[in-house]
Order: structure tokens, then sequence, then C-alpha cells
């Protein structure tokens, strides 16, 4: 059986977003979902994105496989949510907990 073709990655410095609204509206988040190259020019493994819902609220996780880290943050619906992570993110103020890599 054939393998899935892996998205081939873009020149250094190019991010291709599937999204161009969520890139516009949250570009930080979008940029560490997205970009799949180091600065270098060497590959890196995007951020994922989980949200969870609860009874009062909902907590969204961004992880960093790269570094082993997850930034978790809780908002009272999931634009708020989402636009806490962008602003941590933007201003350099996120606070990233080290995950054990399986």
């Amino acid at each position: 059986m054939k393998r899935r073709a892996a998205p081939k990655p873009g020149a250094k410095g190019e991010v291709t977003y599937p999204d161009s609204q969520f890139q516009k509206d949250y570009p930080a988040l979008a940029l560490g979902m997205c970009d799949g190259s180091w600065d270098d020019g060497k590959p890196r493994e995007v951020w994922t994105f989980s949200v969870r819902f609860k009874e009062k609220g909902c907590l969204v996780t961004v992880t960093d496989k790269n570094y082993g880290e997850c930034l978790y943050t809780e908002g009272e619906d999931f634009l708020s949510a989402l636009a806490l992570v962008e602003e941590a993110l933007s201003q350099g103020t996120a606070s990233w907990r080290r995950f054990t890599k399986k």
C-alpha cells in the first residue's frame, strides 16, 4: 500500500495558512500551528491545538512537541479562550509547562 504523500515544506520563510481568517485573527497561534520550518530552514513539528468544553467555560491546549511543552488557557467560551492564547503568545507572556514525551 502506498503511503499518503506528506505535504512538502515551503521554502524558508514561506508559510501556508489553510484558513486565512484564522491567520488574520490569531496570527501568533496560526504561525506556530502552520510554520513547518525553523528560521534556519530545517523542518519543525507544528503545534497542535485541542479544545475541551466544560460545564462552565472552555479549556484550550497548545502543544509544542519540539520542546515538550504545553500551554493551557481557560476562558468563559471558545472565542475568549482563543483570544487569551493569542494575547499570551503575541506578548511573550505564555506560561509553557513541560510534559513527559511518550
